[in-house]
């Protein structure tokens, strides 16, 4: 047994000093920071996502609305510069964002939506003449996907400028 336990003691040392297992240490201590980081990244894109779509029904809606709520008797007299019905323009434009985002008429998200809460308008200005213009500021709720541990929903302001163009 005397001359077992010097041969033990130098093997101990050797592992010791052994640096064979120091990968698995390695990906013990990345693996959770890789993971989180692609988690952010899913978030993030989907928040970019979120807005991009928002942002071209905004768009959309805010040029036919204004292209639909022209006044007649402005294009036909060519001397002065085109005027649009602001009441048409705003029924119009609500009517647009409502069908094309699925949200019924208190602005919450109903059906195939993919909106996660209810649309908050925050700014509708419709400017009637000069070059005829519908400016809107929207808030958008977004619940994150991988980060709901620390933050459950997050508010994405949305902008959107149309101007009627006549030349």
């Amino acid at each position: 047994m005397g001359a077992r336990l010097p041969r033990l003691i130098g093997k101990a040392k050797f592992l010791l000093r052994s640096e064979t297992g120091a990968l698995y240490g390695w990906i013990v201590l990345l693996l959770p920071v890789f993971l989180l980081l692609m988690g952010l990244v899913t978030d993030l894109a989907a928040m970019y996502t979120l807005a991009g779509r928002v942002q071209s029904t905004l768009d959309a809606a805010g040029t036919s609305a204004v292209s639909s709520s022209l006044l007649e008797e402005s294009i036909l007299d060519g001397s002065r510069a085109p005027e649009i019905d602001p009441d048409k323009a705003r029924e119009t434009f609500l009517r647009l964002v409502k069908s094309n985002l699925r949200l019924n008429n208190g602005l919450d998200p109903q059906g195939k939506s993919y909106l996660e809460g209810r649309l908050v308008i925050k700014r509708l200005d419709i400017k009637e003449k000069g070059p005829p213009t519908i400016t809107v500021t929207v808030v958008v709720p977004f619940k994150t996907i991988i980060f709901r541990f620390l933050v459950k929903e997050v508010r994405l302001p949305v902008h959107s400028e149309s101007i009627l163009d006549m030349k």
